[in-house]
């Protein structure tokens, strides 16, 4: 039997399908983590079946992330289902995003199964399910733990958006360049080509690594 809180929880302002309510954040770490399931204060939160489209831009910038990581390894790619847990914020939640990436140095706490922090670069792919929940109640949490950069790419509207976390404490977006380049602080002479995400057929892991590789040998 589930643990229970002592206290009702409301959810009507919860965005998604609530499956369990009055569930204890360890009970939701072991029975619903591993089901790509989501907790904000009791209640578990069922995300929607990937499409075949979010699924290849989760696999394009992860691969995309790790190769330039195996170059340059200053951090690690987090794929889903991996939990972020964000305990100072109210209410309470763990999140499941598309991508994390935690540089080293980073004062976070990495288990097997979760991250306790503030990650350097959270990454969602936006679906009509989740796009008021990315844009909206997310953005803020992701915010108010201090996540240094937030991106968000939505394949329907051929939208990227990149937040950058300033010496205030808020989100502001960044833009990519002339080029459609979004170029980081976070990932020395790494560069995003925005309008490949928008192709039919993204670039393969070989393609992938020479890009990769072209990025780093620029200008040497």
């Amino acid at each position: 039997m589930l643990d229970t809180l002592r206290t009702p929880v409301t959810i009507t302002s919860i965005a998604g399908e609530v499956i369990a309510t009055g569930v204890t954040e360890a009970a939701y770490l072991e029975q619903y983590a591993d089901d790509f399931c989501e907790w904000v204060e009791g209640a578990v939160i069922k995300t929607s079946p990937a499409t075949r489209k979010h699924n290849q831009h989760i696999n394009y910038l992860g691969t995309l992330l790790e190769t330039y990581l195996a170059l340059r390894p200053i951090g690690e790619v987090v794929f889903p289902p991996f939990v972020l847990r964000m305990p100072t914020i109210q209410p309470r939640a763990n999140r499941e995003p598309d991508l994390m990436l935690i540089l080293h140095g980073n004062t976070g706490e990495i288990s097997e199964t979760a991250f306790t922090g503030a990650p350097d670069i959270v990454i969602e792919i936006v679906s009509e399910e989740s796009s008021e929940r990315d844009r909206g109640t997310k953005f803020n949490e992701y915010e108010k733990i201090g996540a240094r950069e937030y991106w968000l790419f939505d394949s329907r509207r051929r939208e990227a958006l990149f937040y950058r976390l300033n010496t205030a404490g808020i989100f502001v977006r960044h833009d990519a360049d002339a080029a459609g380049v979004y170029i980081t602080p976070l990932l020395p002479e790494f560069g995003l080509q925005v309008d490949l995400l928008w192709q039919d057929l993204l670039p393969n892991p070989i393609e992938i690594v020479a890009t990769v590789q072209a990025m780093l040998t620029a200008d040497k």
